[in-house]
């Protein structure tokens, strides 16, 4: 039985509170991820299609709501779709990797256990160059 916080709140009949609380919990417990077995790289959902009218841009990104964006062909959309998730991936990672470094740096030469969490968390900005490669746009100018 999964109780809430405040009296009363008894939710062994809300199945998918009590399963979400369950995930959320599991995860915060096993706190280790890698995306190369986690992830199934291979499925459907994440193969890259030139073609795939996902890449197009929405309205609330500042290039997809610019109206030279919107009056290019669905193909050019695409394209540059792809150029600019290719490239926020990549500013992410070296981002990240700016932190990481900067902790590493920070941290007394004494402290070494503080240093092996970031290493170990350095493991996450991977799957940023996969994203770049599998969709060809990893030169900093679109085609």
């Amino acid at each position: 039985m999964v109780r809430r916080w405040r009296k009363n709140m008894d939710v062994s009949d809300d199945t998918q509170y009590a399963e979400m609380l369950a995930t959320l919990s599991e995860g915060s417990v096993r706190r280790s991820f890698n995306p190369y077995t986690d992830i199934d790289w291979d499925a459907q959902a994440f193969a890259v299609k030139a073609d795939d009218p996902r890449w197009i841009l929405p309205e609330s990104d500042p290039i997809g709501a610019h109206a030279w964006y919107q009056a290019q062909s669905m193909e050019r959309q695409i394209e540059i779709g792809m150029w600019r998730q290719a490239n926020v991936a990549k500013v992410g990672e070296q981002f990240e990797n700016i932190l990481i470094r900067g902790a590493n740096q920070c941290a007394a030469p004494s402290a070494r256990r503080h240093r092996m969490p970031l290493r170990q968390g350095s493991g996450s900005r991977t799957p940023g160059h996969p994203c770049e490669h599998r969709t060809g746009h990893w030169r900093d100018t679109p085609r």
